[in-house]
């Protein structure tokens, strides 16, 4: 068994997301997982233990933006590790696995036995770049990270070229359990035009209005139905002039399921951009979950998955995905279904879960007999963390 300290991309309390299942996941199967929430501007200030919140998860408050600075979150990292040789138990091994790159230094300090990165995205092509700090945390994680894990080929190769040695792709995944065949469908949604196409999830500059205009201007009278927040308000004149569709705002990941069981198709209209294009959207594996048809512009995830998903070809533009909406609205029959389920279950967070144990069982062979360095001034940031190998491992891709 192994205590995981998860320094986390979102709050516990945000939108559900890949931290939330991976730490369910580790927990189900017996391990431990302290949740460290993000730095955020109302932090809780001055705790000194951690909450349970879950069957064998707890969490921990985030820092202070303050804490981002290079001084600040050394003395934060401090606290932190101080409370992980609390909660921890001393006879497991101690996992640090960090989605946050901000909080390297954090992730650094603890004491862990291993370090593993989690690479969710290539941020060098997110809206407004990374900038030179994310830059410098990245490549300082990819460097001293025992593992890395990437979620779609475009991160690994990022990561490699950032210096990581051992990179284990690790897509996201889904539950079934979580997508019942036999939701009720959310009674607000089903009063509203039929056919219904719904988009779940962050509503940002990666959306091709151009696409959602031409599904529109094809299927006269549809409801194209965003639900989630809105992270660019800009957007919204230009979303809210496309016919037929609403801004529904953001639901709770329980309710999602309702939402989905009104849906005629599902929608992943994203831009052919180099950040999209890195993106291992959790949103499509739940749509398949469900059972839903989906129309999607090309990206590597959608074409990975073209058996069961109406892509549109980039070269096709705004009117081959007008098209893929409308092959998606016929193939919502019990075959197709079924075939979109029985893929989804291949993408089961239980077997991502397992690739992950599995990597970090052989770093422990690698590694050794468990020797704790929790509490030790050693695993301060720059002292003492063990040596590099002379030579780069296999990678695993």
């Amino acid at each position: 068994m192994v205590d995981w300290v998860l320094l986390a991309f979102v709050p516990w309390t945000g939108r559900t997301n890949r931290g939330h299942h991976l730490a369910r996941e580790l927990a189900a199967a017996g391990d431990r997982v302290l949740w460290v929430d993000p730095p955020e501007p109302l932090a809780r200030a001055g705790e000194a233990a951690a909450d349970m919140v879950g069957h064998g998860i707890w969490r921990s408050p985030g820092p202070g933006l303050a804490g981002l600075s290079l001084l600040g979150q050394q003395a934060w990292a401090r606290g932190l590790r101080a409370r992980v040789a609390a909660w921890r138990d001393p006879s497991r091994r101690l996992v640090a696995l960090v989605q946050a790159p901000e909080m390297h230094l954090a992730a650094m300090a603890v004491g862990a036995d291993l370090l593993v990165w989690d690479a969710l995205d290539d941020w060098r092509h997110a809206l407004g770049g990374g900038g030179a700090r994310l830059e410098v945390a990245q490549r300082t994680l990819a460097r001293r990270a025992d593992l890395v894990l990437a979620v779609s080929a475009p991160v690994a190769a990022r990561a490699r070229e950032l210096g990581a040695r051992r990179v284990e792709l690790v897509p996201n995944g889904c539950r079934l359990e979580d997508w019942p065949m036999d939701a009720e469908p959310a009674p607000e949604l089903m009063a509203l035009p039929a056919p219904r196409l719904v988009y779940t999830g962050g509503i940002d500059a990666g959306l091709d209005i151009a696409a959602l205009r031409a599904a529109a201007d094809a299927l006269a009278g549809a409801s194209l139905l965003l639900v989630g927040p809105l992270l660019v308000p800009g957007l919204r004149p230009a979303l809210e002039s496309v016919p037929g569709l609403r801004l529904l705002g953001e639901r709770p990941y329980a309710e999602l399921p309702g939402v989905l069981a009104a849906a005629d198709g599902c929608l992943l209209p994203f831009l052919r951009t180099p950040f999209n294009a890195a993106r291992d959207s959790l949103k499509l594996y739940e749509y398949l979950a469900a059972g839903r048809p989906v129309a999607a512009t090309e990206t590597p995830q959608t074409l990975r998955l073209a058996s069961v998903v109406e892509v549109a070809p980039e070269a096709e533009g705004p009117d081959g995905f007008a098209r893929a909406c409308a092959r998606a609205l016929g193939d919502d029959l019990p075959a197709g279904r079924r075939a979109r389920r029985a893929v989804a279950a291949d993408q089961a967070w239980s077997t991502r879960r397992a690739a992950l144990r599995a990597a970090v069982e052989r770093l422990a062979l690698v590694r050794g007999p468990l020797v704790s360095r929790a509490g030790s001034e050693a695993s301060l940031p720059g002292r003492g963390r063990q040596p590099e190998p002379t030579s780069a491992p296999e990678e695993v891709s």
